[in-house]
């Protein structure tokens, strides 16, 4: 992270995913600094307190105010809140559905709603789709695709979840003998391939595009079925492949906010996490 400029309360927020963290410095609403780290490196307290110093440098993590944190891998979790309490001296937030959200919770399983989801849902629907009265479809194109949807007046429902796209083409390489692995960020100029790798690529690339505008169209039925016709869903895509979609799927996708997620962390830290008496 390059030296931010802090003239406000600080918040680190990080977003625990099955591939990366992504790590994030906010002073007030204002976003200083971002790092990634991998989270499939094995890491135990000490490699984490030194790969988060690492990112977070030159502010110390002692200089940190708040910590908010989205986790999808529970080993990482554990540490991770062990290791930023002791650091910094206070607990970190960490998101589950069983906070007070902002959102009415209306799934069966609230307690099993991945914290980066919940995050998305918050953040979409707090900057583009309450403001506009509508409800909101967030993609988050990631390790997996999940779609996340909130009615027009706050309730999240739940949504989705597929493999993501190099999820998929993992599956693939890993099951066959002779398809080898390729360039999931280079989208062939048509869909049929004249050689193996443009064949996979289009398979691969094209098929997800479509999938994800064929949700896309489910979703809205749903929602009009469910008497949120008034308005169109306001739809938002994030995660790694979330400006590819936004490329693709022209009007269909609304906004790409490739930050989506830690700044549904920095809303929910600022609503739940007091800022008196902290840096």
């Amino acid at each position: 992270m390059a030296a931010p400029d802090l003239d406000a309360p600080t918040l680190l927020a990080l977003d625990v995913g099955n591939s990366q963290v992504k790590l994030a410095l906010f002073s007030g609403d204002r976003l200083v600094a971002e790092a990634r780290l991998s989270s499939r490196v094995e890491r135990n307290d000490d490699g984490w307190r030194d790969a988060l110093s690492t990112a977070v440098e030159p502010l110390r993590l002692r200089d940190i105010g708040r910590v908010a944190l989205a986790s999808v891998v529970p080993t990482i979790t554990v540490v991770l809140e062990r290791l930023l309490t002791r650091l910094t001296g206070q607990p970190p937030l960490i998101v589950s559905a069983g906070l007070d959200l902002g959102l009415r919770i209306e799934v069966a399983e609230p307690e099993r709603v991945g914290a980066d989801r919940l995050c998305a849902a918050v953040a979409g629907y707090t900057h583009f789709a309450r403001p506009l009265g509508r409800p909101l479809i967030a993609i988050c194109a990631g390790t997996a695709t999940t779609y996340e949807v909130v009615t027009t007046d706050g309730a999240y429902l739940g949504g989705a979840i597929a493999p993501g796209i190099e999820t998929t083409a993992t599956a693939l390489v890993g099951r066959t003998a002779l398809l080898p692995a390729v360039d999931l960020y280079n989208v062939p100029d048509r869909p049929i391939g004249r050689t193996t790798d443009e064949a996979m690529r289009a398979g691969l690339l094209f098929g997800a595009i479509d999938s994800t505008a064929g949700m896309i169209e489910r979703l809205k039925r749903e929602l009009i079925r469910r008497g949120e016709s008034a308005a169109p869903p306001v739809v938002v895509a994030t995660g790694g492949f979330g400006a590819l979609m936004g490329t693709h799927l022209g009007d269909r996708i609304d906004h790409v906010e490739p930050r989506l997620i830690v700044d549904g962390l920095r809303l929910l830290a600022d609503r739940l996490l007091p800022t008196e008496g902290f840096r």
